[in-house]
């Protein structure tokens, strides 16, 4: 009977969502840690708390998110141009 049921072991968005929300935690505790360790003990800065350390992680992603999708667009660009001007100098 289940045979006929489809399966979509790696299509289940909620996975994905739960495993980057693991992922960003992570990485935010990670630094956090890092940044408490280090910058106080060492050089006697401020400390972080894991909102300073997830809206950081944040904006980093944001940066990497638009140059990479603009380097896309522009990419796609380029490439609609070239195109659409081998197509007008092949018809005549």
């Amino acid at each position: 009977m289940t045979e006929h049921l489809p399966r979509y072991r790696n299509n289940r968005p909620g996975r994905v969502i739960l495993f980057t929300a693991g992922i960003l935690m992570g990485a935010t505790l990670l630094l956090v840690w890092s940044w408490n360790t280090l910058a106080v003990d060492f050089f006697t800065m401020p400390t972080a708390q894991f909102k300073h350390a997830l809206a950081f992680e944040l904006f980093l992603l944001g940066m990497f998110l638009i140059h990479h999708t603009s380097k896309r667009l522009l990419t796609l660009d380029r490439a609609h141009r070239n195109r659409i001007g081998r197509s007008s100098h092949g018809t005549a």
